[in-house]
């Protein structure tokens, strides 16, 4: 059984027959801030569902080779089952994928499953056997090979993007955050691009390789994004509130979702600065890049740098971009 590369800890599971055991399913590696997992049926869940949103959303497939046809009809029925059954269910949002992503990226017992999943379960068990052979092997190397190049320098970052991210933000993690290494990620009919995301309390990340970016740093900066969501929240916590606070003294409404473009400004903004002194050009930060949350950026540029270099306070600059913001849509 090959070990892992990259893995300082490595989890093997010895399963009933109805399990593979012809691989380890879960390995673990950590640095200072994180917890980074591989979770083999984690992935395969994700191929899955994303094999059945192209199908469903653009007439596409992951595919690259072929399957003989036992393998291939077997193939087609997991899709099916997802396309049927889990394809409308967002990846983040829905209620029960959260609930399966929770079980799934936890179980230390494959055969311990709970009544609500054993339908969807034994769907990736039938799958088994053609995902550990026909796709997993790539999937897994690709993803070791993709960590590995990029651990060092998280763990030459990590440090100053926490004591720079905290201090702005006004909160600080107490715990690890938990990243799980995916080979895809999820999409939305908006944004086929395979991504990462969050949930929170605890924060999990999901971190996808699949439509790797154009400018190196770019998954640096999406790590640090993604894992800093519990800091700013929208209704509470220092930056959310004064934002809140200084839309209320203005009797407006605060711009939609202007917490989580100042949280991608940020995180940016920090880890532009930080790979830049690691000899790393990074000429765009990722809202540059894909033009996020684009409507609010030219105000963002320019005001909130001066709340960054602490010459202005939150709220002053808040008030600014606000100012800009509405006066842009009376336009």
């Amino acid at each position: 059984m090959r070990n892992l590369t990259f893995a300082i800890i490595s989890v093997v599971f010895f399963f009933s027959k109805e399990v593979n055991a012809q691989y380890e399913f879960k390995s673990v590696d950590t640095t200072k801030y994180y917890q980074f997992e591989i979770n083999y049926w984690f992935n395969m869940h994700h191929f899955l569902w994303n094999e059945a949103f192209l199908n469903e959303y653009r007439d596409s497939t992951l595919l690259d080779g072929t399957l003989s046809t036992a393998d291939h009809e077997l193939f087609r029925e997991a899709v099916s089952y997802y396309a049927d059954s889990l394809v409308d269910k967002d990846l983040r949002f829905d209620d029960y994928m959260a609930d399966f992503k929770k079980w799934i990226t936890s179980a230390n017992d494959m055969r311990k499953v709970p009544e609500s999943f054993q339908s969807h379960f034994e769907v990736l068990q039938q799958f088994d056997d053609i995902y550990s052979t026909q796709f997993w092997p790539q999937h897994k190397e690709a993803i070791e090979q993709n960590y590995q190049d990029k651990k060092q320098l998280i763990i030459n970052l990590e440090q100053q993007f926490w004591d720079q991210i905290s201090t702005v933000t006004g909160h600080y993690i107490t715990d690890k955050v938990k990243v799980d290494l995916v080979y895809y990620g999820k999409m939305t009919e908006r944004n086929p691009r395979n991504l990462p995301y969050t949930s929170i309390f605890p924060t999990h990340v999901v971190m996808n390789l699949a439509g790797e970016y154009e400018i190196p740093g770019t998954w640096i900066e999406l790590l640090f994004h993604e894992s800093t969501h519990s800091l700013i929240l929208t209704n509470s916590h220092f930056v959310s509130a004064t934002i809140n606070d200084v839309a209320e003294i203005m009797g407006e409404r605060p711009p939609r979702g202007l917490w989580h473009a100042y949280l991608f400004y940020f995180s940016g903004y920090v880890c532009q600065q930080l790979l830049e002194e690691q000899g790393i050009e990074y000429p765009k930060t990722y809202m540059e890049q894909y033009g996020t949350f684009g409507f609010y950026y030219d105000a963002l540029d320019e005001h909130l740098p001066k709340y960054l270099n602490r010459v202005a306070t939150l709220a002053e600059v808040s008030k600014s971009i606000m100012e800009a913001i509405y006066a842009k849509w009376e336009d």
